[in-house]
């Protein structure tokens, strides 16, 4: 067992040493056989000649040497057939275009130097099957010609002589032929294995280019969102501000001069002006981390009626506000995101539109449609296209609404999987949801 795995060992690394044949690129093929077939097709013009200023003539050397070696070139440019048999049919071509030279010649031994160029230009193909083949010919036509009539094969008294150092030197030029085409092959594949290095290192680079411009734009984004934070924040809160200093300023400077109502109302304005001021700063901060994208979401299976029922509570305990919803009725979000965009909708509904209020929702294909509708003025055509842009209002304001409502609501939904928009009618405002259903 030994011994037969220590020759099979021997067995793999010889055949290591050999070309594997067939790694010639496409295109290089594609050449290589061009200018190989143009060849043989040469020799088709060129051996009648030989063959007929030998004296072997017209009919035979037309046909020996341009008919036979035609159809070997005819064959090799049939672009339907495989690339070996178009290249082993070059390859016999040739062979045998060294054949009808020799004999045209009557064996001259310079004649039997184009049996190296052809197999020297067979090699060129690295592939063995046209290499073998090409070889396999040289050698059965050598061979049978020595047996037959070795002196029609080499014009020689004693033609035994050349026939052994012609097929030594055969050997040998083959050994050399595979040599350099091992030698070619290597260095074609070291220089494939070095592209494909450098492209995969492109790649790799690309790839990290790609993150760090993707990095360099989400941090662009969060300082313009930052900047964008800044500006709103000091614009909207110094008008609740500037009145929570006018009127503390007031009561300082007058206590003794008002009376117990009018410091009562002070206060009641100072605290009326602080809780819109709260509620501004908390809206802030809500819509600045859903556009920088930090909210967390947490979805779950919420009922809609109850959800719906909890926002009435929060915001109208007194109003009537119905509510048109099966009870079965389900959709998948984060609870407390559902809680505030209907708490919004049904404050954006009491501030600016009229009773009756309601709250409908339906299932439409795998998602759950919530309508918040009242019977007020409606929004103005023109405010329609900005309604859950930030700061805009969608109607005569009271003073107490801090414009980031609707834009909260829009940015909840898509962070959930759905969207929100307002749909106008005769009369009244409308204002939609559409959420997964669970």
């Amino acid at each position: 067992m030994a011994a037969a795995a220590e020759r099979h060992g021997a067995l793999r690394r010889a055949l290591g040493v050999l070309p594997r044949g067939g790694t010639l690129p496409g295109p290089v093929w594609q050449r290589r056989h061009a200018f190989l077939t143009a060849l043989l097709a040469g020799h088709v013009a060129l051996l009648p000649l030989v063959g007929i200023a030998a004296g072997r003539g017209v009919w035979h050397s037309l046909a020996e040497g341009g008919v036979l070696i035609a159809a070997f070139a005819v064959l090799a440019t049939a672009s339907r057939l495989h690339h070996d048999v178009r290249s082993t049919s070059v390859a016999v071509g040739l062979i045998t275009s060294s054949i009808v030279l020799v004999h045209f010649t009557g064996g001259y031994v310079e004649a039997h130097f184009h049996f190296f160029l052809a197999l020297l230009l067979v090699s060129f193909y690295e592939s063995w099957l046209p290499l073998l083949v090409a070889a396999t010919i040289t050698a059965s036509h050598h061979l049978a010609g020595s047996l037959v009539a070795p002196e029609a094969l080499f014009q020689h008294a004693e033609p035994w002589p050349w026939v052994a150092l012609h097929a030594a030197s055969v050997v040998g030029f083959l050994l050399v032929s595979v040599a350099y085409w091992r030698l070619n092959e290597e260095l074609r594949l070291q220089r494939e294995r070095a592209l494909e290095h450098v492209v995969a290192q492109q790649h790799e680079l690309r790839a990290r280019t790609d993150d760090l411009t993707a990095a360099n734009a989400r941090l662009q984004e969060l300082d313009r969102l930052k900047s964008d934070f800044v500006s709103v924040a000091s614009h909207e809160l110094r008008t609740p501000l500037t009145s929570v200093l006018g009127f503390a300023s007031t009561l300082r400077h007058r206590w003794p001069e008002l009376d117990e109502a009018e410091r009562r109302e002070f206060v009641g304005l100072i605290e009326e002006q602080g809780t819109r001021l709260a509620r501004l700063v908390t809206d802030l901060l809500d819509l600045s981390r859903i556009e920088a994208g930090t909210t967390p979401v947490r979805p779950a299976h919420v009922g809609v009626r109850a959800a719906a029922e909890q926002a009435v509570a929060a915001v109208a305990a007194d109003s009537p506000i119905a509510i048109r919803c099966d009870d079965a009725l389900d959709v998948r979000v984060d609870p407390t995101h559902l809680d505030q965009m209907l708490v919004n909708y049904l404050s954006n509904a009491l501030r600016y539109g009229a009773p009756p209020i309601e709250v409908e929702a339906v299932r439409t294909r795998g998602s759950v449609e919530i309508r918040v509708r009242d019977a007020g003025d409606g929004v103005a055509p023109d405010l329609v296209p900005r309604l859950f842009e930030k700061f805009v209002e969608g109607g005569s304001t009271d003073g107490r609404g801090t414009g980031l409502g609707l834009a909260i609501v829009h940015g909840l939904a898509e962070l959930n999987g759905g969207s929100a928009w307002y749909e106008p009618g005769a009369r009244g405002a409308t204002f939609c949801l559409r959420l997964p259903a669970a």
